[in-house]
């Protein structure tokens, strides 16, 4: 089965022998592929492409638009400070930071498996009274997200602003003006700093 040329009329035993004349003799590709969009045709160096440039290839709908979304990734609650996140991963943590803060708490005093008894140091002395009085001063009430003691149905935390490893002498901690009434949740924020507080009332 012989080829003309669609330009001078030759004839060639192959299409493939009539293409090469065809660019050699006057200069212009031609046509090799048809578009599966818009049936036009067009040359590919390749003979790969299936569509022109015109149309381009259609992208992979990403996410909810994808016919196979199942979701994404799970939502997990923080074992530590309570945060949504979402992770494919099976862990409890949506920081590195909670973690360690959690293991910290976890692994000190009785918690600890060298732990051999003792007392915890700095929570002695006027620390009773003050924490009393922070209660009552804050009327029972979050200082941060404002929810009560009854709502949330948890004992408070009071959380000492200027921590108390950060004074030599415990006791300087321990005053009215630097400790807040907070719930277990804005607490744990705080303390890996995803949360921030006013001072107290003093």
């Amino acid at each position: 089965m012989t080829a003309e040329c669609p330009t001078c009329g030759d004839e060639f035993d192959t299409k493939h022998g009539m293409r090469i004349h065809h660019y050699g003799a006057h200069g212009e590709r031609l046509p090799n592929r048809t578009c599966q969009s818009c049936g036009k045709q067009f040359y590919d160096d390749e003979a790969k492409r299936t569509y022109c440039d015109e149309c381009d290839a259609p992208t992979t709908p990403s996410g909810q638009d994808n016919p196979n979304w199942k979701g994404g990734k799970p939502k997990k609650s923080c074992d530590y400070c309570g945060e949504t996140y979402r992770t494919y991963r099976d862990n409890r943590f949506c920081s590195r930071e909670c973690f360690r803060i959690w293991w910290s708490e976890k692994t000190r005093n009785d918690g600890n498996p060298m732990w051999s008894g003792g007392v915890e140091i700095g929570y002695t002395g006027t620390w009773a009274k003050v924490r009393r009085q922070a209660l009552e001063r804050d009327d029972n009430t979050y200082q941060s997200c404002g929810a009560t003691r009854d709502e949330l149905g948890q004992e408070p935390d009071v959380h000492h602003i200027v921590p108390v490893r950060e004074h030599d002498d415990p006791e300087q901690a321990h005053r009215l003006d630097n400790v807040i009434f907070l719930c277990r949740s804005c607490h744990r924020k705080i303390e890996v700093g995803k949360l921030e507080i006013a001072s107290a009332q003093g």
